[in-house]
C-alpha cells in the first residue's frame, strides 16, 4: 500500500518517509534529471551562469550526483528553486501532463537499486545518491 503526504515547504514530509524508511519524491524525478542535464559543471560555469560566486563551491567540478546532493542542502538548494520548477511546470508538463508520476517512480526504481548494489558490497554507501 502506498501513502502521499502532502503539506507545505518545510512541513516535515520528507522527515516523515524517512522515519518510515520509504521515501518516494515527486521533485526527485525532476532533480535528478536536471543534475544529470547539469553534470559535470565546474565553479566558473556555476558562477557565470546561475550568478553564485565560485567561492561557495567546494570542488573545481560537480557531477550529476553532487549536483543532485545540492538540490536538497538546505544552505543551497534555493540556488535551484527556479530552474526546476521552470523544467517540470513549464517543460516537462508541456509535455505530458503525467511526466512527475514515471519521473518519481524511475527515481524510486534507481533508489532500490543503488540500495541493492550497497547491500551486495558492489558499491560504497559513501557514493551513493
Amino acid at each position: 500500500m502506498n501513502y502521499a503526504l502532502v503539506g507545505a515547504p518545510g512541513s516535515g514530509k520528507s522527515s516523515i518517509a524517512d522515519a518510515l524508511g520509504v521515501r518516494m519524491s515527486f521533485a526527485d524525478g525532476v532533480k535528478r534529471e536536471v543534475a544529470n542535464v547539469l553534470g559535470p559543471i565546474t565553479q566558473d560555469q556555476i558562477g557565470r551562469t546561475m550568478g553564485v560566486p565560485p567561492e561557495f563551491w567546494p570542488t573545481a567540478q560537480k557531477n550529476a550526483d553532487a549536483i543532485f546532493e545540492d538540490m536538497h542542502n538546505p544552505a543551497i538548494k534555493d540556488v535551484y528553486r527556479e530552474l526546476l520548477q521552470l523544467w517540470g511546470t513549464e517543460l516537462r508538463r508541456a509535455q505530458d501532463v503525467d511526466y512527475w508520476v514515471p519521473a518519481a517512480e524511475v527515481e524510486r526504481i534507481e533508489n532500490e537499486h543503488r540500495k541493492h548494489l550497497e547491500n551486495q558490497g558492489l558499491v560504497k554507501s559513501e557514493l551513493k545518491a
